[in-house]
C-alpha cells in the first residue's frame, strides 16, 4: 500500500477507518493503522451501544411515565385534548397514553424497539399538530420553540431508535445474537 510522503501512517490509517464496501484493500493485521482502526471501531461500537442503552432507558422511563399520566388522570387529559379541539379526545386519551405507557416499557426493555417507534414516533407527530401546531408553523422563524417543546425527545428518540434499532444491549439483541447463531453440523 502506497504510503503519503508527509503523513504515511496516518493516510493508512484514514483508509482503514473509511473503507469502501466495493473495495477490499489487502491489509496486514499486525500493521499498527490496522490495529488502531480496529480499536477506533470496537470502541465506537461499545460507546454506540451504550448510547442507545442510556436513550432507550432514561426516554423511555419518561414516556412510559407520560402515558401512566394520562391514563390516570383521564378526565383532565381529556379537558385538555377538547381544549386543542382533538377529535374523539376521551378514545384518543386512551389511545395515547396506551402508545406511550407500552411503547417507553418496550423501549426500556428493548423489545420490538423499531415496530414500537412508529407509533410512538406518530404520537409525537400528532401532538405537535395539536398542542405546538403554532410552534411548528414558525419552525423556521423560531427553531428553539420546537426544540423546547416537551414532545421533542419523545419525537425525536422514537426517530434515532427507528433508525438505529436499540443496540446489541436489549433483548432485541439476545434474540438477533441467538438467531444469528448457526447449529453446529450434524455428524454423520
Amino acid at each position: 500500500m502506497a504510503e503519503c510522503s508527509s503523513c504515511g501512517c496516518w493516510s493508512r490509517l484514514i483508509r482503514t477507518l473509511v473503507r469502501r464496501p466495493d473495495v477490499r484493500p489487502l491489509i496486514d493485521p499486525s500493521d499498527p493503522a490496522e490495529k488502531a482502526a480496529r480499536l477506533l471501531r470496537r470502541a465506537g461500537a461499545l460507546v454506540g451501544n451504550l448510547a442507545l442503552l442510556a436513550l432507550r432507558l432514561g426516554w423511555g422511563f419518561e414516556l412510559a411515565q407520560s402515558g401512566w399520566g394520562h391514563l390516570h388522570h383521564v378526565e383532565n387529559t381529556t379537558k385538555f385534548f377538547t381544549e386543542l379541539g382533538v377529535p374523539f379526545p376521551r378514545a384518543n386519551v386512551y389511545i395515547s397514553g396506551g402508545t406511550e405507557l407500552v411503547g417507553g416499557a418496550l423501549w426500556m426493555a428493548g423489545l420490538g424497539t423499531r415496530l414500537i417507534s412508529m407509533p410512538v414516533f406518530f404520537n409525537f407527530c400528532v401532538a405537535f399538530l395539536t398542542a405546538s401546531r403554532e410552534k411548528v408553523l414558525n419552525f423556521f422563524h423560531m427553531p428553539t420553540a420546537v426544540i423546547d417543546d416537551l414532545a421533542f425527545p419523545f419525537w425525536i428518540t422514537s426517530l434515532v431508535l427507528l433508525a438505529f434499532g436499540p443496540g446489541w444491549i436489549s433483548i432485541d439483541g439476545v434474540i438477533r445474537y441467538v438467531l444469528g447463531r448457526k447449529a453446529p453440523a450434524a455428524k454423520t
